[in-house]
C-alpha cells in the first residue's frame, strides 16, 4: 500500500559524484536525476561510518530524496534549509545542491 505517490527511479540510471568540505568536514556527494534534469535523489557521506555527522548527512539525504520523489519542489525545499547571515547555505544539504548545480551546467 502506497500512501503517497512515488516516483521511482530506473534501477541503473545516470549519477554525478563529487566531493567537497563543509564547516571543516569532508563530504561525498552523489546525485542522480529525473529525466528532466531536476535533482531526484542525493547521497551525501562524512567519510566515517557511524559517526553522528555521517548518520545525520546521510538522513538527511534520504529525506531529500523522498521529499524529491513525492513531489516537493527543489525551490521549497532550498527556501526551508537553513541559511547564513550573508545568505550561503548553512548546512551540508544545501552546500551539496550549490555544487551540484555547478556539476550540471
Amino acid at each position: 500500500m502506497t500512501l503517497y505517490p512515488r516516483e521511482t527511479l530506473p534501477n541503473r540510471r545516470p549519477s554525478e559524484s563529487f566531493s567537497f568540505d563543509h564547516e571543516g568536514v569532508s563530504f561525498r556527494a552523489t546525485i542522480s536525476r529525473f529525466p528532466n534534469g531536476g535533482i531526484a535523489e542525493l547521497f551525501l557521506d562524512a567519510g566515517k561510518t557511524g559517526s553522528a555527522v555521517n548518520i545525520m548527512a546521510r538522513d538527511a539525504a534520504v529525506v531529500f530524496s523522498i521529499a524529491r520523489q513525492c513531489g516537493t519542489p527543489l525551490e521549497l525545499i532550498r527556501a526551508g534549509l537553513s541559511k547564513l547571515a550573508d545568505g550561503s547555505c548553512a548546512g551540508a544539504i544545501g552546500h551539496a545542491l550549490e555544487l551540484a548545480d555547478e556539476v550540471q551546467t
